[in-house]
């Protein structure tokens, strides 16, 4: 990503990734949610869970910075029949991360997990 946007790759060509990137970002929350499920030990799974949160960072600081690109390079248009490719960007918001936010997915790796000291 980060060699598409300093090379000034179009638009469409950063989104795409973009969206690769997001699906790979969802892919590999859905595999360490099936991880997390096996793991019994609580330190581990606190471990697991650290990592995942890194990743997440990691994403979102990537995410932001190719919307942020996007939004650079389409400029603003007043004139309302040339709205329509930033409306379609704008209502995009954050793909794939609906529920995501606010630690979401931890509520999601946690269904079905059972501390050992839990009854």
């Amino acid at each position: 990503m980060e060699h598409l946007i300093s090379n000034k790759r179009p638009t469409d060509e950063v989104r795409d990734t973009l969206l690769k990137f997001t699906n790979a970002f969802e892919s590999l929350v859905l595999k360490h949610e099936a991880l997390a499920s096996l793991i019994t030990d609580d330190n581990v799974f606190e471990t697991e869970e650290k990592w995942l949160d890194e990743c997440q960072q990691y994403y979102l600081k990537i995410y932001i910075f190719a919307k942020k690109y996007i939004e650079t390079v389409v400029k603003p248009v007043t004139d309302s029949s040339n709205k329509t490719e930033i409306e379609a960007s704008q209502a995009s918001g954050m793909i794939g991360m609906s529920g995501m936010e606010n630690g979401e997915w931890r509520k999601r790796v946690r269904v079905g997990y059972k501390p050992k000291y839990s009854e």
